[in-house]
């Protein structure tokens, strides 16, 4: 497998001398002091930021004047970008690709690297955007120009990498409305376009270098490749070996790979018994995760259940590997989870929280009457999900979810904020009360019959234990709250804190068994009874036939002696 990618850091100033230099020059251009009064009280200084009147090749040109110690230079490239800031006004142009090739060469000829930080192209057109040439944008100008811009970028030998910009499931984005990304959006799922196709053809079938050959009596193989990481597959006498090696550019390189036999099979042993022991922990894992969703959803356990045996026969016909894979995606989304927005998305769920219907006052707008809430926490992230009575959200609206934490790191508990906001364009996740510095992240998120959630348990800091406090509509221009859940907090369920073996469990097994055990006592007991009373009975009767026989017997000898 070929790697491109560069993960070399960045360094932006080499020492604190420089750093003071370059601050106190940009202080005059880019910096201004302001102050004010209120009621008599001065307010703290604050620093506002002022666009300087240099262009970003002359402020790379001066660092590097300067004797700034960077390692790369940033470029921006969003061609018929719809931007009113008068900074961004150049990037709402399309520029051919001949003046694309023109403008990096003079940024690489600062002697850095190049990285393109953003990047995305529109794949609708729209009456205020301009044109590629005389072409409207669509799906298939969009991949066009893509192989075009990826082929010239990938043929620089200073460009270290291209970043497409907000390519993220279900999170929409101020300019959506163009079509910029080489997905369709509309669920978690997403569906590729024809420039996600065009690219992935590009580096896996021409900028990756893949094959098979035999070295000669040497041992010796040459070969010529892209630059980037291999795997090696060396096979010899029924044994395998797999090794790593990395190929600079423009660069011949050797390596030298020892073929021990028995290093080998030590090597073989050890991997299989590392697989194993990873499969091994993947099932116990997958089993603790199967009876925890028969709590909350027995529906998505029956499913659960049928891939875990799955996986089961799989590591009988020792597939480690194969049960790693399939496994790992599984504990990651067990009830594979895709926001759309529909209320399906839950089904087999329980709302965990309900809020009385036509609470609200009837001038309130439509679509804000909370009805119910739903709430889980897999191995890796909370889903909520809120539906309102009719299942239309109102989509100008802003809605929180508030809960609280607890884990190692908030032992007290820590309250937190998940919301949907600016008109439906945003989903994020902060502290709250905020304070500087504290933790804020962007989550996944959709809008239609329901609004769905998803926050990232990392981010949270692995919380052991979540409560749902209230969850609330509102409108941020008037701060109104148009309805509120404002019942008692509720516990959601949490993966991270389930143990397989409970009591109630253990009660139930131990009921069973004693009514089983008492069943199959009486039962025996019974049998045996009635065998016995039988057996007496033919005793008894055999002992007064033997007497009257016997009787008989004696009658006839004592008539015979005495006549």
């Amino acid at each position: 497998m070929l790697v491109f990618n560069d993960s070399r850091t960045i360094r932006i100033f080499s020492s604190a001398v420089q750093c003071l230099r370059i601050i106190a020059y940009a202080s005059q251009q880019a910096f201004v002091l302001k102050c004010s009064h209120s009621g008599g009280v001065h307010t703290k200084p604050r620093l506002e930021y002022k666009f300087p009147d240099m262009s970003p090749y002359d402020w790379y040109r001066f660092l590097i004047s300067e004797n700034v110690d960077i390692d790369a230079v940033g470029a921006q490239y969003r061609p018929g970008y719809l931007s009113s800031e008068p900074n961004n006004l150049a990037q709402n142009s399309v520029p051919s690709l001949i003046q694309v090739t023109k403008t990096f060469d003079r940024f690489a000829a600062l002697g850095k690297r190049v990285h393109i930080t953003e990047f995305e192209l529109p794949s609708r057109q729209l009456p205020e955007m301009k044109k590629y040439g005389t072409l409207n944008w669509n799906e298939t100008v969009q991949a066009a120009y893509v192989e075009g811009f990826y082929t010239l970028m990938f043929s620089k030998p200073t460009a270290d990498s291209i970043v497409w910009w907000f390519i993220s499931s279900a999170m929409p984005n101020f300019d959506d409305n163009n079509g910029p990304r080489p997905f369709e959006r509309g669920t978690s799922s997403l569906t590729p376009k024809a420039s996600y196709y065009t690219l992935k053809n590009l580096i896996m079938n021409h900028w990756s270098s893949r094959g098979a050959e035999y070295t000669d009596t040497d041992g010796t193989l040459k070969f010529s490749g892209f630059g980037g990481e291999y795997l090696l597959t060396v096979t010899h006498d029924g044994l395998t070996k797999k090794a790593n090696i990395r190929v600079r550019d423009g660069v011949s390189m050797s390596y030298r790979i020892k073929f021990d036999r028995a290093g080998i099979l030590g090597e073989q042993a050890a991997e299989l018994s590392r697989l194993r022991g990873q499969a091994e922990t993947i099932l116990q894992e997958l089993d603790r995760i199967w009876k925890w969703s028969d709590t909350i959803n027995e529906r998505k356990a029956t499913e659960i259940r049928r891939q875990l045996d799955v996986l089961i026969a799989l590591n009988h016909d020792l597939q480690y590997e194969r049960v790693i894979e399939l496994g790992e995606t599984l504990i990651d989304n067990p009830f594979q989870m895709k926001l759309s927005g529909l209320l399906s998305d839950f089904d087999g769920f329980a709302p965990i929280a309900s809020d009385p219907r036509g609470d609200t006052a009837a001038t309130v707008l439509p679509g804000t009457d909370l009805a119910f809430l739903y709430a889980f926490a897999d191995f890796s992230s909370l889903y909520i999900g809120i539906a309102v009575l009719g299942d239309h959200p109102n989509k100008n609206l802003t809605y929180t979810t508030e809960i609280e934490v607890h884990s190692p790191r908030f032992p007290h508990g820590q309250t937190f904020h998940a919301a949907i906001s600016r008109n439906g364009a945003e989903g994020s996740c902060w502290e709250e009360p905020w304070r500087e510095g504290g933790i804020y992240f962007q989550c996944t998120y959709a809008i239609g019959e329901i609004l769905e959630i998803r926050v990232s348990l990392e981010l949270l800091k692995m919380p052991e234990t979540i409560y749902l406090n209230r969850f609330f509509v509102w409108q941020e221009t008037s701060r109104q709250v148009f309805d509120e859940y404002d019942g008692r907090p509720v516990e959601i369920p949490n993966l991270r804190n389930f143990n397989a073996t409970t009591t109630q469990v253990e009660e139930t097994t131990t009921t069973l068994t004693s009514t089983t055990s008492t069943k199959s006592t009486q039962t025996v007991a019974g049998a045996f009874g009635e065998s016995w009373m039988l057996y007496v009975a033919a005793i008894c009767v055999l002992a007064i036939v033997a007497a009257a026989a016997y009787r008989l017997r004696n009658k006839s000898w004592w008539s015979r002696k005495g006549r």
